[in-house]
């Protein structure tokens, strides 16, 4: 459509200010205009086109606003989820770290005993 809110959300929001991809991510954008000062009544508000500027700029903040509460929510999902993986990650390798680590550390007290370097391990 050509209404206010239809032009201002596809052509004169910048989308990825906000972290949101608009050819990707599904957003709906509703939009009620409520004046005493539109000459129109029920439904034709509605089909206000975007060439009166005041309604326009109007629109765009209010949309704007919505968005940055929009964009904080998803960089808290976007951290979180980022937090998720990281952790997921390390457990996924924590044996294999644990074993090389247990590996080497008896490399080393093997090497330590066969050098004779003063130190004896204690057997019980």
């Amino acid at each position: 459509g050509g209404d206010v809110a239809t032009v201002v959300s596809k052509k004169r929001i910048a989308w990825a200010n906000y972290k949101i991809r608009h050819t990707q991510d599904k957003i709906g954008v509703f939009v009620s205009l409520v004046s005493t000062k539109v000459p129109f009544k029920g439904t034709g508000k509605e089909y206000i086109g975007d060439d009166i500027p005041e309604v326009r700029e109007a629109v765009k903040r209010a949309i704007e606003k919505c968005c940055l509460q929009l964009k904080a929510k998803i960089v808290k999902q976007r951290a979180l989820a980022d937090e998720r993986e990281k952790k997921k990650n390390l457990t996924k390798y924590i044996p294999d770290v644990s074993r090389a680590l247990i590996g080497m550390m008896s490399q080393l007290a093997e090497a330590g005993g066969e050098a004779g370097g003063g130190r004896q391990r204690a057997t019980a």
